[in-house]
C-alpha cells in the first residue's frame, strides 16, 4: 500500500463542503472568497489534526482555481492549478515546515525572498507555514517586515499548535482562526461514511470508541480506523476492536462509581483488577473514568444534561442521569480531586494499580468513616481550645498556619459525640496549656528581639544600590574576575556556570548572556540561582543589574573575557546538548544534576 492509498490520505477534504465541523471558519472564508476581501495574512491555531493544514490548501485552490467565477467559493478540482495542488507539484503553493527551517537565513531564503517571486500559473501565491511557533526569534523580526508590508498578489497561512509561543507582533498583523477539537457525533458519522465507501462493516460502538480515542482529531480516527478495518474483511465488533484500541468499558465505569458512590471499596477493588486482567488499559480506564465524574460534576451545576453530554448514546445519558441523584457536587469533587492525585504516582510506583486502589479505599471511607476506620474527626483550634483572658498567646509558627483541617463527614450521632469527647480533653487540658502559653510567650519575645537585631546588623552590612548610575559593558569586563570569585563564595557551581556563558551586550543595566544549549538557560531561569547571580554582581558594580539569557545562534563565534579569578580550575566541556550534568576535574566545579 502506497502512502495515498492510507484512509487519511484517500478522504482528505478536497473542498469546503468536505470539511468537517469547524463551520465558523468556512462560512467566514467562503464569505470573504465570494466578496474578494481577503486578507493578506492569517493565522490558524488549534489541535493537531483538526484541519488547519487542510483548509489551508482548499482556500489556495479555491483563491486560484481557474473555473472560480463558476464554482464561487468551492474549488473545481479539476482544472490543472487544482489538480496540481492536490498532487503536490504546484509553484505557487509553497509548503514550509518551520520545525525544521528555524533559522533566519531559511526564511530570508524560503519565504521572503520567494515571496518577490510572482505567481507562474494561478492568480495568487500562497505561502502556508507549517507550526510557525517554532521559527527563532531573528526568524520571526525577518517575517514581520513581510506581514507588515506584504509584495501584491501573496497570502501567508500561519499554522500552529501553541498560539502562546508566537509573538504578538506577527499574530495581530494576521486574521486569527481558533480550530476546535471535532465532536465525536460528528467524527463518528464521518467514518460511518468512509465505511460505506469502502464497503465495510463496523459496529458504531467501535467507532464511538475510535473517536474518542482520537479525542476531536479527524487525523488520528482515520489512522486509527484504518487500523481496525486490517483486522479481517468481516464486521468489525469491540472485541475484535479492543485488540488495537486501548480498552476501556462504559459498563465498567458505570460499576465503579456506583461501588464509589454505595462505599464499597472492596468490590470497585476487584472490580478493577478483573479489567485490568482481562486487558482493560489502566491509563484509558481512568481518563474515561474522569471523563465521565466530570460529565457528572457538570450534569449537577448546570442541569442541562442535553446541552453538556450532546456526545452520548440514549443509554449513556440514562445511566448518568440515575447516578447524578445518588451523589452530592462535594462529593464529585473530592472524588476527581483523589484520583487525579493519585493518578499522577502511578508512574512512580512498581505496581501501577496501586495508587488508584488507594484512591478507591480513600474515596469510599470519606462518610461513615468512624464507623469504619473509627477515626475521630479533628475539630478547629477555636473549639477546642481554651480561652485564656488576658494572655497573649505565642504567634504560630510556619507550619503550624499551613495545617489544613481534613474533610471528615459523620453522622449526626457521630458529631455530638466528637464534640462531647472534644470538650472532656479541653477541660483536662485547660489548666496545661494556660501554663505553656506564659512559657512560651516569653521565650518567642526573646527569640523575637534576637531576630529583629540580627537582621537589623545585616541590613547594615548589605551594599546600598545606586538606582541612577548606568553600567557599562567595560565596567563589567572590569569586574569579571572578582564577580566570579565572590559567586564561587556563595555557589560553587553557579561559578562554573558562568563559564560557559558568552556576553552579548549590557543596556540600561540589563545583562544579556548567550548560551549554547536550552539546559543552561533553564538553569539561568530559575529564580533562585537568578538572584545570587544578580545580587553578586550588584554588589560588586554598585547598581541594581537585571541578568537575562538567550539561546546564542553565534555562540560559537563569541568569547566570554579572559577568567584569571579561578586559574587552578580547568575550563567547564559540555560534551553535548544533551548532558544533564558539568563535571570539572580536579577540586572544583562539580555540578552533579544541581540545576
Amino acid at each position: 500500500m502506497q502512502a495515498k492509498d492510507t484512509l487519511y490520505n484517500k478522504y482528505r477534504p478536497q473542498s469546503f463542503a468536505d470539511i468537517v465541523d469547524q463551520n465558523h471558519i468556512k462560512v467566514t472564508l467562503q464569505n470573504e472568497i465570494a466578496i474578494d476581501k481577503l486578507a493578506h495574512a492569517y493565522i490558524f491555531t488549534g489541535p493537531r489534526g483538526v484541519g488547519k493544514t487542510t483548509i489551508a490548501r482548499i482556500l489556495a485552490k479555491t483563491l486560484n482555481c481557474e473555473n472560480k467565477e463558476d464554482r464561487g467559493a468551492e474549488p473545481c478540482n479539476q482544472c490543472p492549478v487544482c489538480l496540481d495542488i492536490n498532487d503536490n507539484k504546484s509553484l505557487d503553493l509553497v509548503e514550509i515546515d518551520a520545525a525544521s527551517q528555524t533559522k533566519v537565513e531559511q526564511t530570508r531564503d524560503n519565504i521572503i525572498a520567494a515571496s518577490r517571486v510572482t505567481a507562474s500559473a494561478g492568480r495568487i501565491k500562497i505561502f502556508i507555514i507549517d507550526e510557525v511557533h517554532m521559527l527563532s526569534s531573528a526568524s520571526f523580526n525577518a517575517l514581520l517586515k513581510t506581514l507588515e508590508e506584504p509584495p501584491a498578489k501573496v497570502v501567508f497561512i500561519l499554522a500552529t499548535t501553541e498560539i502562546h509561543k508566537v509573538p504578538e507582533t506577527i499574530v495581530s498583523r494576521c486574521q486569527r482562526f481558533d480550530f476546535h477539537r471535532i465532536g465525536i457525533n460528528d467524527l463518528v458519522k464521518w467514518m460511518e461514511q468512509i465505511c460505506q465507501t469502502e464497503k465495510r462493516q463496523v459496529k458504531k460502538d467501535v467507532l464511538t470508541a475510535i473517536a474518542k480515542q482520537a479525542e476531536g482529531g479527524a487525523r488520528d480516527a482515520l489512522s486509527l480506523l484504518g487500523q481496525v478495518l486490517s483486522l479481517g474483511d468481516e464486521e468489525i465488533t469491540f472485541d475484535q476492536a479492543s485488540l488495537i484500541l486501548p480498552r476501556s468499558d462504559f459498563v465498567i465505569i458505570t460499576e465503579l462509581v456506583e461501588h464509589l458512590i454505595n462505599q464499597q471499596a472492596d468490590q470497585a477493588v476487584t472490580l478493577l483488577n478483573k479489567s485490568l486482567t482481562e486487558g482493560v488499559d489502566l491509563n484509558q480506564l481512568l481518563k474515561d473514568l474522569i471523563e465521565y465524574l466530570r460529565q457528572l460534576l457538570l450534569l449537577k451545576i448546570m442541569g442541562n444534561k442535553e446541552k453538556i453530554m450532546i456526545d452520548m448514546d440514549k443509554d449513556s445519558l440514562k445511566a448518568i442521569h440515575e447516578q447524578s441523584e445518588k451523589i452530592s457536587t462535594e462529593q464529585l469533587i473530592f472524588i476527581l480531586d483523589t484520583l487525579i492525585a493519585k493518578w499522577q504516582q502511578i508512574k512512580l510506583s512498581s505496581l501501577p494499580q496501586l495508587p488508584i486502589e488507594l484512591a478507591f479505599i480513600i474515596i469510599c471511607q470519606v462518610e461513615g468513616v468512624a464507623d469504619k476506620v473509627n477515626l475521630t474527626p479533628v475539630k478547629p483550634m477555636a473549639e477546642i481550645q481554651p480561652a485564656v483572658s488576658k494572655t497573649v498567646a505565642a504567634p504560630l509558627s510556619e507550619s503550624e498556619e499551613k495545617i489544613v483541617e481534613p474533610k471528615v463527614f459523620l453522622e449526626p450521632e457521630q458529631e455530638v459525640s466528637a464534640v462531647s469527647n472534644a470538650a472532656t480533653e479541653v477541660k483536662d487540658q485547660s489548666s496545661v496549656k494556660a501554663s505553656e502559653v506564659g512559657d512560651q510567650s516569653s521565650a518567642k519575645a526573646s527569640e523575637i528581639g534576637d531576630q529583629s537585631s540580627a537582621k537589623a546588623s545585616e541590613v547594615g552590612d548589605k551594599k546600598a544600590f545606586n538606582s541612577d548610575k548606568v553600567i557599562k559593558l567595560d565596567d563589567l569586563k572590569d569586574k569579571w574576575d572578582s564577580i566570579l570569585k565572590d559567586l564561587k563564595e556563595q555557589n560553587h557551581s553557579l561559578a562554573g556556570f558562568m563559564k560557559v556563558a558568552r556576553a552579548i551586550k549590557l543596556e540600561n543595566n540589563e545583562f544579556l548572556l548567550g548560551f549554547q544549549y536550552k539546559f543552561h538557560l533553564e538553569v539561568l531561569e530559575d529564580l533562585n540561582k537568578k538572584k545570587i547571580i544578580e545580587e553578586v554582581i550588584g554588589d560588586n558594580l554598585g547598581a541594581k543589574i537585571v541578568v537575562r539569557g538567550i539561546i546564542d545562534e553565534d555562540y560559537e563565534k563569541r568569547e566570554m573575557w579572559e577568567v584569571n579569578v579561578i586559574e587552578e580550575q580547568p575550563e567547564v566541556v559540555m560534551a553535548s546538548a544533551a548532558v544533564s550534568s558539568v563535571d570539572v576535574v580536579d577540586d572544583t566545579v562539580d555540578v552533579v544534576n544541581e540545576f
